[in-house]
């Protein structure tokens, strides 16, 4: 069985999986970033929120993927998060 985690992180996401990269090994999947969602008419996001990964992958050398997102900074600063910080994770299996 794989087990496929799903991490969140505070903003730090790209930097967190750059060193997972270098120290488990694998292959970073593209960061897909909230500034390429579409714009949503009184919701706008600040050069720095977004730039923030909206979601990334690191396939490990073994079959496993971990993967992440910037855990609703954007949202959370603007007053409009559905999450609490440290309250969300998720995780997928295959067998194999």
């Amino acid at each position: 069985m794989k087990i496929h985690p799903y991490l969140n992180f505070l903003g730090q996401t790209e930097e967190a999986f750059r060193f997972y990269q270098k120290v488990l090994g694998g292959k970073l999947t593209e960061f897909y970033r909230f500034g390429a969602m579409p714009a949503q008419e009184g919701f706008e996001l600040t050069p720095e929120q977004k730039n923030l990964v909206m979601h990334v992958g690191l396939a490990l050398p073994d079959g496993q993927m971990i993967m992440a997102i910037a855990s609703s900074t954007p949202w959370r600063r603007a007053g409009r998060s559905p999450c609490r910080s440290g309250t969300s994770s998720g995780a997928t299996t295959s067998a194999a």
